[in-house]
Order: C-alpha cells, then structure tokens, then sequence
C-alpha cells in the first residue's frame, strides 16, 4: 500500500477530483464538490513541483486539510442555495379583514331556520352564499334559531321557541 502511495502522481489527484464531481452530480450532498477542489489542488501542487506536495503523507494530509475546509464551504453554500426564502411572520393583529367581509354585528340578533339539522352541538348554515358553522343545542331540520355571538366565522346559536 506503501508503495502505491510514495508512486502517485498529479493526474491521478486529477482523475480522483474528476469522480468526485461526477458523484457528486449524480447523487448531490453539498461536499464532494469541496473534497474533489481539494484533490485538484493537490494534484496541482504536484504539478507545480511545489515543496509541500513532495512526500506521500504531505500529499494524505495536505488533502485532508484541504477536504475538510472546502467540503465544508461546499456544504454551506449548498444549504444556503436550497434553503427556502424567508417568508415574514403573519401578524394577525394588524390583519384587517376585507372590506366586504360580515361582522359579528350582521349576525347576533337575528332570526334563521335550520336547514340542516344541529347534532352533537354543531351544525351549519348558509347566509348570503357563505357556509358558516354553528354551535348551539340539538336542534331538528326546520327548527328557527337565533345568533346570539359569533366568533371566527362560527355562529353561537339558540333555538327561538
């Protein structure tokens, strides 16, 4: 294993950073983009006949390092391009409703008849178009009720009888 390592050569770092990059498109994490910039730039150095890169276990750490920094960078900016944009909080206490939306003062007070029938303490209703739920007594089809609150678009109701 030894000897394979002390005979490596630049193109081989090349050939290493160029299966990184293809794995790396083939099955995306974000690091092996960094890992294989680092094996170019060791083969690089090779090339280069730099002092740094003459030694096998200068060329091992010297990838590591550099694996490590750029596979790093590489995650980071592959989170931060699939990262989805920041949408602002809903602040519903500003929230106005729209213009044409009924209030609780077009309701409470006044007469409908059930044409569904209330079961279980809910029911709804149709006013106007609008489905709008209801919470009251039990109450059969036909049965004449009354509003007397509503919250949240639910009708708070009792029977007129």
């Amino acid at each position: 294993m030894i000897e394979l390592l002390e005979t490596l050569q630049f193109w081989q770092w090349w050939a290493l950073a160029g299966a990184l990059v293809v794995v790396e498109t083939l099955l995306p994490s974000g690091i092996l983009y960094g890992v294989g910039f680092a094996a170019f730039l060791v083969g690089l150095a090779m090339a280069g006949n730099v002092d740094l890169a003459a030694t096998w276990q200068a060329q091992i750490g010297g990838f590591v390092g550099l694996s490590i920094v750029f596979g790093w960078i590489a995650r980071l900016l592959h989170n931060r391009m699939l990262a989805p944009q920041a949408v602002p909080p809903l602040n519903l206490k500003k929230a106005k409703p729209p213009p044409d939306s009924p209030s609780e003062a077009d309701f409470v007070g006044a007469i409908y008849t059930a044409l569904s029938p209330i079961i279980g303490g809910t029911g709804s209703i149709k006013i106007k178009g609008t489905d709008y739920a209801l919470v009251g007594p039990d109450l059969p089809v036909g049965s004449r009720i009354k509003v007397i609150a509503m919250k949240n678009q639910i009708l708070k109701v009792e029977p007129t009888d």
